[in-house]
């Protein structure tokens, strides 16, 4: 029945020994018995199966849209109870855009490229910081006041010089 099937996707650029995905199955009896040990149908099939964690993966390249495997599970009893499930391997494709290579090279070489950008990118802010920095520092000196760092008699902070000028004198004010 295909509504109960289940659906595991991989990539057809996907390397030897990739997971597939894991089954479960359930035991009710106690200690060994509830043991689960898992199989293939279909030995012929480019996947392998991990008797006891139900672990799939592939054992060579996978090519094709689905290819459907079929495990059984068996428990350890003394009247062993079995299992059988159908699951589905949707085997798709990664796309490239530079027209050739792995799609992992693709990614790489996108990876690169924008590391570059982004060094540039930073080189350039560092550059536009620097010259906005240094004019506003000529721009400084030029409005700078001239009794900014002149001596303090040049200061009016009460009243005007010649009150400032009679009181260093000792005129008063």
């Amino acid at each position: 029945d295909p509504e109960n099937r289940r659906k595991f996707t991989i990539y057809d650029s996907d390397s030897v020994g990739t997971v597939v995905g894991v089954v479960n199955a359930s035991d009710a009896d106690s200690g060994s018995n509830g043991d689960i040990n898992f199989s293939l149908q279909d030995p012929s099939l480019p996947f392998e199966i991990d008797s006891k964690t139900g672990r799939i993966r592939t054992t060579e390249g996978v090519s094709g849209n689905e290819i459907d495997i079929v495990i059984h599970a068996v428990d350890s009893g003394v009247q062993p109870m079995t299992g059988t499930a159908t699951y589905t391997v949707s085997v798709t494709s990664r796309t490239t855009t530079t027209g050739g290579g792995s799609a992992l090279g693709s990614i790489a070489g996108v990876g690169v490229v924008s590391i570059f950008l982004i060094i540039a990118v930073i080189v350039i802010v560092a550059l536009i910081v620097l010259l906005v920095t240094k004019r506003r520092e000529r721009v400084k000196k030029k409005d700078r006041d001239p009794y900014q760092n002149g001596p303090d008699e040049n200061w009016v902070l009460n009243g005007t010089k010649r009150e400032k000028r009679n009181k260093k004198k000792g005129k008063g004010g």
